[in-house]
């Protein structure tokens, strides 16, 4: 849910927040965060950015903290302030959930992508997640083993390649009916 909110342009806010406002062990109050939107006064009045950015950022903050994704922890609430980790723990079957969905959804038709995208480009699973490089190439190498990619580092590579990645939905769905009693 976290990787299809943020990396999804479609909602402004929230992958604007997570892809360029938040990093690693930031801090935040519902004001900075609401300064981080300048870009948006030529399309909207002021009076409107005060008024909806500051609730949407708030319901943002709240689902974080308190709400559905708190178990996230990719933000905690400390003191008036909103803080970020400097990485978070991510599950190996979210992980390549969002890995294939960067894939397909903003590298269609490519057969490799570069591991440092996959870390750092707008809506990856690295900038989303906040990850640490050793913990992303430690997830990369997990799918390496499975047989979902392959990884290319040598000479001047340093890629994932997909031969014939499966659809996201399905890496998951095939994650979970493994794991059943």
């Amino acid at each position: 849910m976290h990787y299809n909110l943020s990396a999804n342009p479609r909602h402004l806010v929230w992958h604007h927040l997570a892809n360029e406002v938040v990093k690693p062990t930031g801090h935040y109050t519902l004001t900075g965060a609401r300064d981080h939107f300048g870009h948006l006064s030529g399309q909207y009045t002021a009076k409107t950015l005060q008024k909806h950015l500051t609730a949407e950022l708030t319901i943002i903050f709240q689902t974080y903290t308190e709400g559905a994704l708190s178990r996230l922890a990719y933000l905690e609430e400390r003191d008036g302030e909103f803080v970020a980790p400097s990485t978070l723990r991510v599950p190996p079957p979210a992980f390549g959930y969002s890995l294939l969905t960067f894939a397909a959804r903003y590298r269609e038709g490519e057969t490799a992508i570069s591991i440092g995208d996959i870390a750092s480009a707008p809506s990856s699973p690295g900038r989303i997640f906040l990850m640490r490089e050793p913990d992303l190439r430690a997830h990369l190498e997990r799918m390496h083993r499975d047989g979902t990619i392959s990884i290319e580092s040598k000479g001047h590579l340093d890629q994932v390649r997909f031969a014939a990645p499966p659809e996201a939905a399905d890496y998951l769905r095939a994650h979970f009916e493994d794991t059943e009693d």
